[in-house]
């Protein structure tokens, strides 16, 4: 494409160097992540490399070696980042208690707090020492608990302890994410365990703009709007979720458009945008351009402070403080050289923000814009004005789901397919709300007040046209099982296309079709593997119910000595569904005696199984193949072997043992296998 307005996707690659030297420095973070080394081992390679790569520029280098520089300051970047990412690890993980008495704590209350029927949730940091190892209070809900505000520093007296891992295969690991998050431990107060302090907190402006925050959402609470729609409104504003409806935030996901309620690129170029002509209306001339980009920036931040600092708010604001701060000096930054310093200023800062979702969907959205909008837009010229603006959102809207796709498949197992006609519907609303929300909310704090009532007609319209776009059968396609392996071939295909249409180079073509063939071989034999697979789980839903999984060809018989409720379902066993290509499954319940004893004997695919809660002797002599013993806790485990010759595999469930065992005997002609499992865990066994 010719002309002043050319396609960052054909500019020459060489051109961003940014962008170049952020590829090893992102490789070092994943690296550790997957293959850590130990630290010292190392901040020793960084710092012989750096050595090495000064003492390069020290010397005359022939002109044919020059790439020697190169790969030093690439191997610089990646072993830096390396030594950055297992630093961080290391910090968090000597946070985490190993001792669970009851401890006094001085702590100050970071975010918001969740209110629960029963109980008021708290993301706490301990005020003393450095800012490292952040808690998760739960205190009863009262009148007390219900008055706390970001910035409260308590004193506390409580028990922590870490928090559980997942209690069945494919789970969503709660433990890990908060541990990206920075947050290694819980704690139960009680309602006598803990006082307010008089001290000031740390963090005062990141305090102020959250508990302002409360106080506008209070207000649209206070002037007629429901519940439901200020909620709903709050999340379009400041990307807060936590009031909304889960059925109807399932939907907005379903329909693709859930980017509206996370502050990130959108919110924050909008934002930028307003501001922009705000300061521009009254600072025409020239020389204001400096106080121009001042009031700009500190609008910006100010909204993103508002936003609670999440990482896509932050890195977008990022990326226009950098354009905003060009415009002062007459330079111009390449897009990807852009986004590439926004990412690389964020992981200084904090490293593990590379596993958090939204800031992967954040950059990988921003990405596709910047290299395939323009080609997209390229390919029709509309002549009318308003066909023009329908295209170009189109084209953004393809641009960031094509290049979010395979990340959205893996974290939520969806693809929304009407996400073009729900983008055009709902963005403009979106952006309506935004804009006229910002003018108004002003007056809420006066007794003109109720006109905020404005917004709720549409307000309610986003959320009409949602359900409309889910009603149909084809807005989605669900349940699909996408491992890091698939994502990483789909985004290697799509480089390689991208590469081939540019450069027009068959190799590079050639390279894109193989990669396709071998991503739907590897989907292909995952299917039939997993199909042919016969398996028995054996788990605790929640570290309480008693649960077992038998599953073979696409179907699962699931029993369980209580009901499972259809939260449950949804979040326990829906995934181990979806990696199993479960596509048929029976919900059984085998009740338990009032003493808590039961025993249960079934066939599935050919295989005897017994389930004993209680020793009886009935089942000395009884013939099975795999037999599972349920131990009440304080109940010394064992087996006595003599009376056991006719089973082939025996599963001693625990409370009390810490770590799973596992011995392999042959008493007699019988090969055995014994596996002691602690209860709290899942064990899956093939039969």
């Amino acid at each position: 494409m010719q002309g002043k307005t050319k396609p960052v996707s054909s500019l020459a690659f060489h051109g961003m160097p940014f962008f170049r030297l952020m590829l090893p420095f992102l490789a070092g973070l994943l690296a550790a992540l997957y293959c850590p080394l130990p630290v010292g081992v190392l901040g020793l390679f960084t710092v012989l490399l750096t050595l090495l790569f000064f003492f390069l520029f020290s010397v005359k280098i022939h002109y044919t070696f020059r790439w020697i520089k190169g790969l030093v300051a690439h191997l610089i970047l990646f072993f830096a980042g390396s030594w950055m990412m297992t630093s961080r690890l290391h910090l968090l993980s000597s946070h985490i208690p190993v001792s669970f008495g009851d401890t006094c704590l001085v702590a100050e209350i970071l975010e918001p707090p969740s209110v629960r029927d029963h109980a008021v949730s708290a993301l706490m940091e301990p005020y003393c020492g450095p800012p490292h190892g952040r808690i998760m209070v739960s205190f009863p809900r009262d009148f007390r608990s219900g008055a706390l505000q970001p910035g409260d520093v308590l004193l506390l007296k409580a028990r922590f302890s870490p928090f559980s891992s997942p209690s069945m295969p494919g789970e969503f690991d709660y433990r890990k994410y908060c541990f990206y998050k920075g947050i290694v431990a819980r704690a139960k107060v009680k309602a006598s365990g803990w006082q307010k302090t008089s001290f000031r907190s740390r963090h005062p402006f990141r305090s102020a703009m959250l508990r302002g925050r409360e106080k506008i959402k209070q207000q649209l609470s206070l002037h007629g709007l429901s519940r439901p729609t200020a909620a709903v409104l709050a999340g379009i504003l400041f990307g807060e979720t936590e009031d909304i409806d889960p059925v109807l935030l399932s939907q907005f996901s379903r329909a693709g458009v859930v980017h509206i309620l996370s502050v990130s690129g959108l919110h924050v170029g909008m934002v930028y945008l307003l501001l922009g002509f705000c300061a521009g209306w009254f600072l025409r001339k020239r020389k204001k351009q400096v106080a121009v980009s001042l009031v700009i920036l500190s609008g910006i931040w100010v909204y993103v402070a508002l936003a609670g600092f999440s990482s896509p708010a932050v890195r977008a604001a990022l990326m226009f403080s950098v354009v905003e701060t060009g415009r002062c000096f007459d330079r111009s930054i390449p897009p990807l050289n852009l986004l590439a310093v926004s990412v690389f200023l964020l992981l200084l800062y904090n490293p593990c923000w590379i596993m958090d979702t939204g800031f992967q969907l954040s950059c990988m959205a921003v990405l596709g814009i910047m290299v395939w909008y323009q080609s997209l837009y390229a390919l029709w010229q509309p002549s009318s004005v308003m066909m023009n603006k329908i295209w170009a959102l189109v084209c953004v809207s393809v641009a960031a789901q094509v290049a979010t796709l395979p990340l959205s498949m893996q974290y939520f197992h969806c693809f929304p397919l009407l996400f073009i006609p729900a983008n055009l519907l709902v963005v403009p609303l979106a952006t309506l709300i935004l804009y006229a929300a910002l003018a108004l909310i002003p007056f809420s704090f006066t007794p003109l007040g109720s006109i905020l009532k404005v917004l709720e007609f549409p307000v309610n319209a986003i959320g009409y046209l949602i359900a409309q776009i889910d009603h149909y059968a084809v807005a989605s396609f669900s349940a699909i099982k996408f491992t890091t392996g698939m994502t990483l071939l789909t985004y290697l295909s799509l480089l390689l296309f991208t590469l081939a249409l540019l450069k027009k180079d068959r190799f590079l073509f050639f390279s894109f079709v193989i990669t396709v063939l071998g991503l739907f071989m590897y989907v292909s034999l995952d299917r039939i593997q997993q199909y042919r697979k016969a398996e028995l789980m054996i788990g605790c839903l929640h570290g309480r119910q008693r649960i077992m999984i038998l599953s073979h060809r696409g179907e699962a018989v699931v029993l369980s000595d209580s009901l499972i409720t259809g939260k449950e379902k949804t979040y326990y066993l829906r995934n181990y569904f979806i990696q199993r290509y479960i596509v048929q499954s029976r919900f059984l319940f085998l009740p338990v005696s009032p003493d808590g004893e039961a025993n249960w004997q079934f066939e599935w695919n050919g295989k005897k199984i017994l389930w004993i809660n209680k020793s009886y002797p009935f089942y000395q002599n009884v013939s099975c193949d795999v037999l599972i013993k349920w131990n009440r806790k304080g109940k010394k485990p064992g087996f006595s072997l003599q009376t056991l010759p006719f089973c082939r595999k025996i599963i001693e469930v625990s409370p009390d043992v810490e770590k799973g065992l596992q011995k392999k005997f042959s008493p007699g002609s019988f090969s055995m296998e014994f596996l002691r499992h602690p209860e709290k865990a899942f064990l899956v066994l093939s039969l």
